[in-house]
């Protein structure tokens, strides 16, 4: 196949057939205004309240969420600003904000899912629904200690502005009360709101079968009695994580406090097949040791029964030597008095 290109041709954009330079401009893209490229589709209504639109980028061909500007229109650009600078997959990234024309507000990426509260009332209390919703709380703790490195608080963390994707996809919402510049007590209060979802989450679950109640019990002591004792036990949401993530993989938690009858119970769990052949080898010992001390014990006794008779012969041969040595003793005194008898006879006879 001769693919040479005739130097006409290239001119034209093709390698083939002439082209009709007419028609060129006919596929050219030209890009819509920023004040009417998202056409507004239809109102959403979070659970929290807030209101957005369901608008459509003319020029990506994408569905977007349009935060309409508040009356004054510097909360929400403020806010949006805000979270254009939080590059983070779990954080609602800003597409485009919209100062001037009719509609000011802020664009952000568009996440068809249900809010977390709502995905936690629908879900089954079966053990995988339970690890999904602290692997949720766990990417909430992800962004949320993202934007505490960049010095930003969300200040109205709830189960209602966490939006769960049909692929489990997490995006954290509604910046409107973020702040620059926050302060430890902003970043506390971020910490204590992931808390109370954290609560949510135990109290749903809380009867779930083929959980250990221990374990389930353990997870009830995530949220502290008060919101002072939150600094003593979590000083971040990092922290929080750490312990989420320690619990789902059955590991000693680092901040709260464990009896010391779960973590025995956790490490007959973890290392049960350990556990096991220790014992059988422990088992198996001690019925050597009882078996060898019970041989021990019989010929113990044996010997014991043996030096019984070799005593009692012992004495029954020294009566008889003790009889002998006097058969001996009378034989001889006996033979004495028949010599003197004798002796005295011949003497008779001589005299």
């Amino acid at each position: 196949l001769d693919v040479t290109i005739d130097p006409n041709h290239s001119l034209l954009g093709s390698t083939l057939e002439q082209s009709d330079s007419r028609d060129t401009t006919a596929d050219v893209f030209r890009p819509i205004s920023e004040a009417r490229r998202f056409q507004r589709v239809k109102r959403i209504t979070r659970p929290n309240g807030d209101e957005y639109w369901l608008a459509k980028d003319l020029n990506a061909q994408r569905d977007v969420l349009l935060q309409p500007a508040d009356a004054e229109n510097t909360k929400t650009l403020t806010s949006g600003r805000l979270v254009g600078g939080l590059e983070h997959p779990n954080i609602a990234p800003v597409y485009s904000i919209i100062a001037e024309g009719d509609s000011p507000g802020v664009i952000y990426r568009f996440n068809s899912g249900t809010p977390l509260s709502q995905w936690i009332s629908e879900s089954q209390a079966t053990p995988r629904a339970l690890r999904q919703a602290l692997n949720i709380v766990i990417s909430l703790c992800d962004a949320l200690a993202f934007a505490h490195s960049k010095n930003i608080a969300h200040g109205s963390v709830n189960s209602d502005n966490v939006i769960v994707g049909d692929f489990h996809e997490v995006q954290l919402e509604s910046w409107e009360h973020a702040t620059a510049d926050a302060s430890a007590d902003d970043f506390l209060q971020d910490a204590l709101r992931v808390l109370e979802i954290v609560a949510a989450v135990h109290r749903h679950f809380q009867s779930t079968p083929q959980v250990p109640k221990a374990e389930l019990r353990i997870l009830g002591r995530f949220n502290p009695e008060s919101a002072s004792e939150v600094s003593t036990v979590f000083d971040s949401v990092t922290a929080l994580r750490s312990d989420l993530i320690a619990w789902l993989h059955r590991t000693p938690l680092h901040h709260v406090k464990e009896p010391f009858s779960y973590g025995c119970a956790r490490f007959l769990r973890k290392h049960r097949k350990q556990v096991a052949a220790a014992l059988a080898i422990t088992l198996v010992i001690g019925v050597t040791f009882l078996y060898i001390a019970s041989g021990v014990r019989n010929a113990r006794l044996l010997l014991n029964q043996t030096n019984t008779r070799l005593e009692q012969q012992q004495t029954a041969l020294a009566e008889q030597i003790s009889k002998l040595d006097a058969a001996i003793e009378e034989a001889t005194t006996q033979e004495k008095q028949a010599v003197l008898a004798a002796k005295l006879a011949q003497q008779q006879q001589i005299e």
